[in-house]
């Protein structure tokens, strides 16, 4: 059972509920956290949720009950939640993942911040998916050679390759 941590309780939480909610014997969530804690109340009473509301993300995130954190906050707070639970999660495992929701469709010097401070907060592997499959490969190419040129500036060579190598791998895009 994944239990979770959803940051926010806006429109984008709404829809991370409904998708966790179509495995219910897979997750489970634990805490719900926003600023207004009535507005994540009524959230969670919609739902038929019985997470500990917080009012302060850091709270939830600190759980010992949470085992991943879904970030659902307008982007320019986004960031700050995110980098406190790779600071947290890389306390108690080697491998922190990162994946942005449409990184392909993010503001790019957005998207590059965060990438910057995940890495530097402990993730260890990060996805820039293209989740809407709309993507040719030769612009994912070119989108990768420039979150690496922005982010890394040179200083970084990446390893490409599978821990395992009989893992599949799937790339959704349209030629």
């Amino acid at each position: 059972m994944v239990r979770i941590a959803i940051i926010g309780a806006g429109a984008v939480a709404e829809i991370h509920i409904q998708a966790f909610k179509t495995f219910p014997d897979r997750c489970e969530v634990r805490a719900l956290a926003d600023l207004y804690p009535e507005k994540a109340e009524k959230l969670a009473a919609r739902h038929g949720i019985s997470a500990v509301v917080c009012k302060d993300y850091r709270e939830a995130v600190a759980r010992d009950d949470v085992d991943l954190v879904s970030v659902c906050l307008p982007p320019s707070v986004h960031a700050e939640a995110a980098i406190a639970a790779f600071t947290l999660a890389r306390r108690y495992t080697d491998d922190v993942q990162c994946s942005a929701e449409d990184a392909t469709r993010s503001d790019f010097a957005f998207l590059c911040r965060v990438v910057e401070a995940v890495i530097e907060a402990g993730a260890t592997t990060v996805n820039l998916p293209d989740t809407v499959g709309y993507s040719t490969p030769d612009e994912m190419q070119a989108f990768f050679e420039q979150i690496l040129a922005a982010v890394f500036a040179g200083e970084f060579v990446p390893r490409i390759c599978l821990d395992r190598p009989k893992d599949p791998v799937e790339v959704s895009c349209v030629d």
